[in-house]
């Protein structure tokens, strides 16, 4: 039997996974790693101690699946895009803690860049806005406070293919690259006025590959013989499409995790909205590049671990209890808490409650910061249907979704059928897939025969209360934008 090993490196926690050659998870094992927070909107990680995890894992899954390393025939990468890991070009050590993709550090440079007017600019190329969010700006800020000439900067996949490689490969895939500000989408290339604009040097990147490639081979693994390649990267919003069968045109699939992200593939030509939503490569695969359309929400799974971490809810299974009563609430909750991201991208706005009386319940509080989590979602299908981006209905998945509860508001809210697979980490089933098509050992037309879906979420609110809901909402975010300390 051959085997897949999948690296599926996240925001908050590292999970290896091992699949056999009918995409079936084996084995299983995710450890998580420290968050740094060492300024108000600051969000740091140490590489050092991602990569440490990424072997722990490896070796536990191994060691689950009691299989001999020599039968993985290769491995797929997946991993949280845009943050940005500064590191010796020579020793692989980071120079410095790994810019989160959260981080809003930036967020004067970028408005500093749009006052030039650079923003058309660069959106026309990139397919991206200006935001903190991007690594571009990581990249530059890093550069303006002191670190040193051989320094690299890598996106999380193209660190881990240096480590994983003993230092002889340093690459990434479009799907990440065009995630930095400096890859246009248009050559599928980096860009020369771009890297001019953000103070990078073409030798500081990775290369990058199709997603389908040989990024690299082991050596010197802890655990993994050597020799054993690198086969497929794919950003983690780009893997889970591919899971959910996205590599047509047309699928749509929304992940709540961390955040929430909602990517359609939109085929060979990209379409650049004026506003709101970005333009981005989901894969390229045998010299073909099938572009998607992806609205991001900064706040989702993070909003369910702040409604916990300060007692307003018990634990995530009382969100079942909470919505199991039909009670409505004229309480809305922007949650905010590192800006707004698609439609609105503002890095300044911070989150409220709106609408707060004597009566207000903890549980009216809780009911307003969980509907709030399908409402932003709307947001985003309401500026892609406006743009004539047909979407009947939804694949979902991420730790969110998990909730029957939720994915009925999504349903109800959005007016459209939810379908949730069967197999929960979709995310790194992708990988297993790219990497599987890296190592030819499937086809790209095949990969939509891996996923089942175990249960349709259909609509039942009625349009005046989907509306009112709406409105309210709106009114809420416009609140909450432009806050100034």
């Amino acid at each position: 039997m051959k085997y897949i090993l999948v690296i599926d490196e996240g925001t908050t926690s590292t999970r290896a996974m091992i699949f056999n050659e009918k995409m079936e998870a084996v084995s299983s094992a995710q450890k998580k790693f420290t968050q740094y927070f060492p300024k108000p909107g600051w969000v740091e990680h140490d590489a050092e101690e991602i990569y440490e995890k990424v072997l722990e894992t490896i070796c536990e899954a191994l060691k689950k699946a009691e299989i001999n390393p020599k039968d993985i025939v290769s491995i797929g990468i997946t991993n949280q895009r845009e943050t940005i890991v500064p590191f010796d070009g020579k020793t692989g050590k980071p120079v410095s803690r790994a810019i989160v993709w959260q981080c809003r550090r930036t967020a004067d440079m970028v408005n500093k860049l749009k006052e030039e007017g650079l923003e058309k600019e660069i959106h026309g190329r990139t397919g991206l806005f200006l935001d903190p969010y991007f690594s571009g700006t990581k990249i530059r800020y890093l550069k303006e406070h002191g670190v040193k000439e051989g320094t690299l900067f890598g996106t999380i996949d193209a660190f881990l293919v240096f480590k994983l490689s003993g230092g002889e490969s340093f690459a990434t895939d479009p799907s990440n690259a065009s995630r930095t500000l400096l890859f246009n989408i248009n050559t599928m290339s980096y860009d020369e006025d771009l890297l001019e604009i953000f103070k990078v040097k073409k030798e500081e990147l990775p290369e990058v590959l199709d997603s389908a490639s040989v990024f690299g081979k082991t050596r010197g693994v802890k655990c993994l013989p050597d020799g054993i390649p690198i086969t497929g990267i794919l950003g983690d919003q780009q893997s889970a499409l591919l899971g959910q069968g996205g590599i047509k045109k047309g699928i749509a699939k929304n992940t709540y995790g961390t955040g929430s992200f909602l990517l359609v593939n939109i085929g060979e030509k990209p379409f650049f909205f004026k506003k709101g939503i970005l333009t981005t490569v989901a894969f390229r695969i045998n010299g073909k590049t099938d572009y998607a359309v992806e609205g991001s929400v900064f706040i989702v799974g993070a909003l369910i671990d702040w409604l916990v971490s300060v007692g307003l809810l018990k634990d995530v299974n009382e969100i079942e209890k909470i919505f199991s009563e039909k009670t409505t609430t004229d309480v809305y909750f922007v949650p905010a808490f590192t800006g707004l991201g698609a439609p609105d991208w503002d890095p300044s706005a911070r989150g409220a409650i709106f609408g707060l009386t004597r009566g207000t319940t903890r549980e009216d509080i809780v009911r307003a910061a969980i509907l709030s989590i399908p409402l932003q979602t709307e947001s985003l299908l309401r500026v892609m249907r406006d743009n004539g981006i047909s979407i009947s209905e939804m694949r979902v998945d991420g730790g969110v979704s998990n909730s029957n509860s939720i994915m009925q508001l999504q349903a109800d809210i959005s007016d459209i059928r939810i379908l949730r697979p069967d197999f929960k980490e979709i995310t790194a089933k992708g990988a297993a897939l790219i990497s599987a098509i890296g190592s030819d050992m499937i086809k790209p037309e095949d990969t939509g025969k891996f996923i089942n879906f175990e249960e349709a979420f259909l609509p039942e609110m009625s349009l005046t209360e989907r509306e009112k809901m709406f409105k309210m909402f709106l009114k809420a975010i416009e609140r909450t934008k432009q806050w100034e300390v």
